[in-house]
């Protein structure tokens, strides 16, 4: 992934779908509401000190700018999914408060929702993102239609709290350090980055940035950075055949060695093992991302895939 804070591109409209399979996504953030359905595998999702297994045909539910990483788990290689990244805009002229709701589960269940109300969201979403393929007359209102009713049914049975006005002032201040930090760690993870360097810029005690970084990415600094660095050396062992000892210096590991430790510790491998078995398919499609270990459908490969598990999803239902 080549930026951890993420930027969506909507083509016209305030929110997207994204058809896909996905075998490791580092840790980022953005400012969508973030809903999707596992097609096939099972996805673990971390979030803050949360970790959840979401297997096939089960849901997770993101807020804007909660910093999140996904493996594919249970011995797949890689899981599918789709999903739809949605813009609080969307609602503005309508339900302006949507800006103060946050849901407080990431994943949703039959166990947290009930039977009916997971099987509902799953095909209203899939039909909405197979509307949004398609692209045939008025798409964008049979979109529009079917994202309305996804957050109506997920305000009826997800927990949710609702920020008020001085929480909401303090969580705006919350995203802007966010960002601010990850275009820190961005600019600079190639070289030495010490937590009080990001302190200095932010003008913070090490104390107080330190219990910041924990609560908001769920891990330390140090560990983030471990990870970052992992990604961005991910993306040059798929896309070179440079060294991996300067691939390593190259992302800002001071030893190779460490570098390992964290390809260990995240891939479960070594970096020579890792670029000898290969992050994507045989022939990775276009979209694929090495460094999230990641690809997105095509148009017609996705419109195939939606069509499918919406006609399984309705078989079953009968």
């Amino acid at each position: 992934m080549d930026h951890r804070y993420e930027v969506i591109d909507y083509s016209g409209t305030n929110f997207k779908f994204i058809t896909g399979r996905t075998r490791h996504v580092t840790p980022h953030l953005h400012r969508e509401f973030e809903i999707g359905v596992i097609l096939d595998g099972t996805e673990q999702l971390i979030c803050a000190d949360e970790t959840s297994c979401v297997p096939q045909g089960e849901m997770w539910l993101l807020n804007p700018f909660e910093n999140h990483e996904v493996h594919a788990s249970g011995g797949d290689m890689f899981c599918g999914f789709v999903e739809l990244q949605l813009s609080p805009a969307f609602f503005r002229d309508y339900f302006a408060d949507i800006d103060r709701f946050r849901f407080s589960a990431h994943h949703l269940s039959a166990s947290l929702i009930g039977e009916e109300t997971l099987r509902l969201l799953r095909e209203k979403l899939i039909a909405a993102a197979l509307a949004y393929y398609e692209k045939r007359d008025l798409y964008q209102l049979a979109c529009a239609s079917e994202i309305n009713e996804i957050f109506r049914l997920l305000l009826s049975g997800v927990p949710y709290r609702v920020l008020d006005h001085s929480e909401e002032q303090s969580a705006r201040q919350r995203i802007y350090r966010m960002q601010r930090i990850n275009k820190i760690i961005e600019e600079n993870y190639s070289g030495k980055l010490l937590l009080r360097d990001v302190a200095d810029k932010e003008g913070l005690s090490l104390c107080y940035l330190s219990h910041f970084f924990r609560k908001n990415w769920g891990m330390s600094f140090q560990e983030y950075l471990q990870r970052y660095r992992c990604g961005r050396a991910a993306e040059m062992l798929t896309a070179s055949d440079a060294a991996v000892a300067d691939i390593a210096y190259a992302c800002g590991f001071s030893d190779p060695r460490y570098m390992r430790q964290g390809f260990l510790k995240i891939y479960g491998m070594y970096p020579s093992d890792f670029r000898a078995e290969g992050t994507a398919p045989a022939t990775p499609p276009s979209g694929f991302r090495p460094a999230a270990e990641e690809y997105t459908c095509s148009g017609e490969e996705a419109i195939r895939v939606l069509q499918t598990s919406l006609e399984c999803l309705r078989a079953s239902s009968l």
